[in-house]
């Protein structure tokens, strides 16, 4: 199923993502780039991608445009933090 112009556009399907599950969440956070122009993920993403899990199992209803931008800042922050973790210390999700 193609839902977005990544999966077409995009010479592959690279992406780092960061699911959030707690007593009030169950979100997935995705961000997709091309693994050929920037295989270490320091460029800004192609696509995002954001799912609330609870409401939207199937992955139909892509929040990221409308969700708050504080939020997603911290979507980012830990994807960025857990792509760059090496080993146990400091590895632990603060979210």
């Amino acid at each position: 199923v193609v839902r977005y112009e990544h999966a077409e556009d995009a010479t592959n399907n690279t992406f780092r993502a960061v699911r959030v599950l707690d007593a009030d969440r169950d979100l997935k956070y995705v961000e997709f780039t091309s693994s050929e122009a920037d295989w270490n993920f320091t460029a800004p993403p192609q696509e995002y991608e954001l799912f609330d899990l609870s409401t939207d199992p199937y992955e139909l209803i892509n929040l990221y445009a409308a969700a708050d931008p504080s939020l997603l800042g911290r979507l980012h922050a830990e994807v960025v933090r857990l792509y760059r973790c090496r080993g146990q210390e400091g590895c632990d999700s603060p979210f």
